[in-house]
């Protein structure tokens, strides 16, 4: 579905909810967004997809309170949560696949 609305759809701004929820690895399909050059907007409450986006507009009660450009030290906080994250989900595929975890 999110392939559908970025890559095949013609709006040139696309609202994406929760994309962590898709059982998808997130880096890479945030950088499959990112490769289309549309405005994507995403909610989320994960802080790695919140990480990989370069401005982040935070609400609060229905309003804009903050617009958030990532900083240097976010992009390297950013880098670790990345490599955590795909640790976790290679985890969990594995456990989804009844495989014994060894590392």
């Amino acid at each position: 579905m999110i392939a559908d609305s970025i890559v095949i759809g013609n709006a040139p701004i696309v609202l994406l909810d929760e994309i962590e929820n898709a059982g998808i690895f997130k880096k890479e399909a945030m950088e499959m967004v990112k490769s289309e050059g549309k405005i994507i907007l995403f909610v989320t409450h994960d802080p790695v997809v919140a990480l990989l986006c370069d401005i982040r507009v935070v609400m609060k009660s229905g309003a804009i309170i903050k617009i958030l450009k990532i900083t240097d030290r976010e992009k390297k906080i950013r880098k670790r949560l990345i490599e955590q994250d795909i640790m976790l989900s290679v985890v969990r595929e594995r456990v989804r696949r009844g495989e014994l975890i060894t590392f």
